[in-house]
């Protein structure tokens, strides 16, 4: 009887082994369930930021094209005016804490927050974004790593047209700080 009690004990303890080993499966098993759902939402959450950084900064960019070609009038707006020009974006740079640059169809920029690159021709866009965002209209987001951003600095670039809608040059800015607050 003895024995028979220790067998059934045995066989208490083994079902007992087996129903932890079942329940740590179930448990690790939805833990990572949860952990890929959270995952999966962070990232989707990200990816909705960044669309919204981005449509900001294209709707940014536009409203600074428009200002720049009509005002105050399109025979002699900003854009026609490299002195004029230079204090608009530096003025919205320095209220907005965004880095701003207009360059031509050549891509040399007419006005820049940081005003020594004035003349120079727009190059930390390794992939040819400015150069196909003036060909085609597409808006483009690209990281700029130069010697005034060494770390990187996201930026949107969008064409812009004069009054007729000849495409005259691009509005490269980037995020806008409400996103980093």
């Amino acid at each position: 009887m003895a024995e028979e009690s220790r067998s059934h004990s045995h066989h208490h303890f083994h079902f007992g082994l087996l129903l932890l080993i079942v329940i740590l499966v179930l448990a690790g098993f939805k833990f990572v369930s949860r952990q890929d759902k959270w995952y999966s939402y962070v990232v989707e959450s990200q990816s909705k930021v960044n669309l919204q950084k981005s449509l900001n900064s294209v709707e940014d960019a536009g409203m600074i094209a428009s200002t720049i070609v009509s005002i105050p009038t399109e025979a002699n707006s900003i854009v026609k005016q490299p002195k004029v020009l230079q204090s608009y974006v530096q003025t919205l740079s320095n209220q907005t804490g965004r880095d701003i640059v207009v360059v031509d169809l050549q891509k040399k920029i007419l006005a820049d927050t940081v005003a020594t690159n004035v003349g120079k021709i727009y190059v930390e866009d390794k992939d040819g974004d400015v150069t196909e965002t003036i060909k085609d209209g597409q808006a483009r987001v690209f990281i700029e790593k130069s010697v005034d951003y060494p770390g990187g600095i996201n930026q949107t670039v969008i064409s812009f047209k004069d009054l007729r809608g000849t495409v005259v040059g691009a509005i490269i800015i980037s995020d806008s700080n409400i996103f980093n607050k």
